[in-house]
């Protein structure tokens, strides 16, 4: 009678498939269209499979290099969501963060994300760093919280990015952020003097990496200091009471009413009322 373990079986029986086939079943089985979220779980059916194969490390090689990984500022720590052990696997991977008031400790925490795959030091062949705003679209040029300047962590992160040598393409997208004027060009000097010709730093506007949505002309994507933020950045939706100078719009006396009358268009309205919340004029 056999001894044999039902595991020993297994070994026997992968063993005997071909590298390149158990490959390309991995790859059927482990490896998705778009991003892979970080901060949501493994669907199960990769998980077992990495779990229980034999080929554990076959597998989890497929799985992290072959798949672009997506972090947000959601993730606990950096990188955290990854087991230190599989980190060096990675090829691909997107960073996605808001931005805000370059002072707030939440935006100096954010941008240590940008900075983790170079203080990890790994070996990336594209990153895709999303910077977006928390502001409505009609008050996001009147304020500096979504705008990186040359001083921004986030532009010193990405500095720090670019000089670490770790990524060979790396994509930037503003999602209603923009650079402060002559920001790009900065960056793109950065990058010519740490990067072979082969290396890649293209920056796009809008919501996806679409190829409609690069930018040739930095124009595009920068604008002008205007030297104000907006104390507490909300979003249609977000109702914050102490964004208010004024509890209620009925609140309002009818000098001030008149006073907005008087202004030039919206653009004077909102530079006007900077404490108040965009749901009052919209």
């Amino acid at each position: 009678m056999s001894t044999r373990t039902t595991e020993e079986n297994k070994m026997d029986y992968l063993s005997a498939i071909p590298v390149e086939l158990l490959l390309m079943v991995y790859e059927e089985l482990l490896v998705t269209d778009g991003f892979v979220p970080v901060d949501t779980p493994t669907p199960a059916n990769m998980l077992a499979i990495m779990q229980t194969s034999s080929w554990h490390l076959q597998a989890a090689e497929t799985f992290y290099s072959k798949n672009e990984f997506l972090f947000t500022c959601n993730a606990a720590q950096p990188l955290g969501p990854i087991a230190s052990g599989n980190l060096h696997f990675l090829r691909k991977i997107a960073i996605s963060l808001c931005t805000d008031h370059p002072d707030l400790p939440t935006t100096l925490d954010r941008a240590q994300l940008i900075k983790a795959p170079a203080v990890a030091n790994l070996k990336l062949d594209q990153v895709s760093v999303e910077v977006c705003s928390k502001l409505h679209p009609l008050i996001v040029d009147h304020f500096d919280d979504s705008l990186l300047t040359q001083m921004h962590p986030f532009t010193y992160a990405l500095c720090f990015l670019i000089r670490s040598r770790v990524v060979k393409h790396l994509r930037i997208r503003l999602n209603a952020a923009r650079f402060a004027t002559n920001t790009v060009a900065v960056l793109q000097k950065v990058f010519r003097e740490n990067h072979q010709a082969k290396a890649t730093l293209t920056f796009y506007v809008g919501s996806s990496y679409a190829s409609g949505n690069i930018v040739t002309d930095t124009t595009k994507c920068e604008r002008a200091v205007t030297g104000t933020y907006h104390n507490s950045p909300v979003s249609v939706g977000d109702f914050v009471e102490e964004d208010l100078t004024f509890d209620n719009i009925d609140d309002m006396s009818m000098d001030d009413a008149s006073d907005m009358e008087d202004e030039e268009g919206l653009d004077a309205a909102v530079m006007g009322m900077v404490t108040f919340a965009p749901e009052l004029f919209l």
